[in-house]
């Protein structure tokens, strides 16, 4: 009979202790989540990698009037490509639904995409003739999934 209670307390005890453990995993998951989400309003990906620095782009059309920003180079696994999924190729034309044009020159276009990412605005690119909002599904903000207690 002592044994038969010894051994029913024994398994109450590894049921309380794999409760107890079972209510941090969600914590470590939102504190997770946290990091991701501080390292990109702060202009970077998880790895600590700059969104300015992921992409390379030059006006376009080269010359003559500007019209938007041609993306020339995007580093595979940076944050322009994991979070737009940007291309070789593909040219901004508006950020935050505004248009590039309405920047007035290039230089001041770039700083806005450079700052899009941060603010996880959406951009639409022509890809090959195309029209299509960036990120696929629209943009989703960092602060999207803060939770306040």
């Amino acid at each position: 009979m002592r044994l038969g209670f010894g051994l029913v307390s024994l398994l109450i005890c590894v049921a309380i202790i794999m409760y107890l453990m079972s209510m941090q995993a969600p914590t470590i998951k939102e504190g997770a989540q946290a990091q991701q989400q501080a390292a990109q309003i702060s202009g970077r990906d998880s790895n600590g990698m700059p969104a300015m620095n992921s992409y390379k782009a030059e006006s376009y059309p080269p010359t003559g009037q500007f019209k938007g920003i041609r993306i020339t180079d995007v580093t595979p696994g940076g944050p322009m490509d994991t979070y737009y999924g940007l291309k070789v190729g593909d040219v901004v034309l508006q950020i935050g639904g505004n248009d590039v044009t309405a920047l007035g020159e290039y230089d001041m276009a770039k700083a806005e995409l450079d700052q899009a990412y941060q603010e996880s605005q959406a951009l639409l690119v022509d890809r090959g003739g195309t029209q299509m909002s960036l990120p696929i599904g629209g943009p989703k903000s960092p602060l999207d999934n803060i939770q306040t207690h």
